[in-house]
């Protein structure tokens, strides 16, 4: 059994990871000179920079 936080900490990262495949997206349309792993890479790069962060609602933003 999962216990709240989990379950809170689960939904934060499937949010997270929503919002940065959209993010990649948008970025492949605003930059068709840039490899879909190049995109991927610049996100996980900017993402990483995030990790310690106490407050993780507006992650996604800031990567962007």
């Amino acid at each position: 059994m999962t216990t709240t936080t989990e379950a809170q900490q689960a939904r934060r990262v499937k949010a997270e990871q929503a919002a940065l495949d959209a993010l990649a997206e948008r970025l492949a349309i605003q930059f068709p000179e840039l490899s879909a792993e190049e995109i991927a890479a610049r996100i996980q790069g900017r993402y990483e920079g995030f990790d310690s962060s106490a407050v993780r609602d507006f992650v996604p933003v800031l990567v962007e």
